[in-house]
């Protein structure tokens, strides 16, 4: 059987990364490296890896699930271990709050993939946790990296001008979001062909989603509404707002119908006009 490493990586103020090595179980920590960067310890990583962002710690613990602390990646090359790791939470009394989104089964419009846990300790601490392949976790932090100037510069200019896109600048974000989805997409293709057994990705292989015919959205668990050219409105909490960045927007949203709209929106007291 082809052994696997795995990782457990820290973050204060996204730097100082630090990578601690775990046995195939998931219960045994064994040793530890530095980085400086978030790209370069996903880069640097073998297969199977978890991270753990927004925490610090010098002393090797003897439960990885103790150093848990903010939002959490668990990057794995074969999806079939996801039961492990469930297995392994259920064995140290952390619980699952909610059921878990699949974004494996329904991909975001961007062709960005991944389960999202949300996890209770006993304590009642509670917990995100993000389980994901390395390849996806690559393109997504390449691709921000690479066009957020121009993304930046869009949402600048619209805010500081209080309008709506031009024609040409609207022109961009549909670009923009054709090669998220065609980073995002090949990813998953990388990742299927490194993992032939992989019993989840052989039944799903490129996102059809169409990116401009629905005006509907889920974007970070509330609805939202994108009609072009206008800037995409959140609707959270009974106030209407806007996403944080059109680069947020065009990774993180999720085209959904007018009838998951309209339940999303009596949870978030909502009102569209």
């Amino acid at each position: 059987m082809r052994k696997i490493a795995r990782y457990l990586i820290f973050a204060q103020n996204q730097s100082n990364f630090t990578a601690i090595t775990l046995n195939d179980n998931f219960d045994k920590i064994l040793n530890m490296t530095h980085y400086d960067s978030f790209n370069e310890c996903v880069n640097s990583l073998k297969s199977g890896t978890i991270i753990l962002t927004e925490n610090k710690k010098e002393k090797i613990e003897s439960d990885w699930t103790t150093l848990i602390n903010g939002e959490t990646f668990i990057v794995l090359d074969d999806l079939n271990n996801i039961p492990k790791i469930l297995s392994h939470f259920k064995n140290n009394n952390i619980q699952l709050v909610y059921k878990p989104k699949n974004h494996f089964n329904n991909p975001l419009d961007s062709g960005y993939r991944d389960m999202i846990l949300h996890v209770k300790y006993q304590n009642g601490h509670l917990m995100k946790i993000q389980i994901n392949i390395k390849p996806m976790l690559q393109a997504k932090e390449n691709f921000t990296q690479k066009h957020y100037e121009e993304a930046h510069t869009l949402d600048a200019k619209r805010k500081k001008e209080n309008r709506a896109f031009t024609p040409e600048e609207q022109q961009q974000v549909d670009e923009l979001d054709r090669k998220a989805k065609d980073v995002h997409d090949k990813a998953w293709m990388e990742s299927i062909k490194q993992n032939t057994s992989n019993l989840i990705a052989t039944k799903l292989f490129m996102n059809k989603k169409s990116l401009n015919q629905n005006i509907y959205f889920e974007y970070n668990d509330s609805p939202a509404i994108w009609e072009k050219p206008h800037y995409p409105v959140i609707y959270k909490n009974s106030k209407a707002d806007e996403p944080k960045s059109i680069m947020d927007w065009i990774l993180n949203r999720r085209t959904i119908s007018k009838d998951e709209f309209d339940k999303l929106m009596k949870i978030h007291g909502g009102h569209h006009v």
